[in-house]
């Protein structure tokens, strides 16, 4: 009975160190390191636009500006699945170096902002 409690241990022994070590030698190929990649253009050059995640994986990139005088109410969506840009409808108000929230439901609040060089806003909209 005492040399098979000896042998069982050393059995359990080996198995616990092939789980350690094997940690230390994959059986998958490393996967590639991080990085950029080039993604289709959107529809409208702009800046200081906002760009929120929606809950299905695609991106809503609302405002900003598109020249050094003028300033879009345009909003795009990209889709990373099919990488592209849809142009949907556009804010009632011109807004760049505004804020976007996600909001549990789904929305995105879209909150003040410039709406020209020189004018801000207090207004707010939703994106359904």
């Amino acid at each position: 009975m005492r040399k098979s409690n000896t042998v069982i241990t050393r059995l359990m022994a080996i198995a616990i160190l092939i789980a350690l070590f094997s940690s230390f030698f994959p059986t998958q190929p490393a996967q590639a390191a991080a990085g950029w990649r080039t993604v289709a253009a959107m529809n409208t050059a702009r800046c200081g636009h906002t760009a929120s995640l929606l809950p299905d994986g695609r991106v809503l990139v609302a405002g900003g500006a598109v020249s050094m005088m003028e300033i879009t109410a345009g909003v795009e969506i990209y889709d990373p699945a099919a990488n592209t840009w849809t142009t949907v409808a556009s804010m009632s108000t011109p807004r760049g170096s505004h804020t976007a929230t996600l909001l549990t439901n789904g929305k995105v609040l879209v909150v003040g902002g410039l709406t020209n060089l020189t004018e801000t806003t207090a207004s707010a909209e939703i994106y359904d």
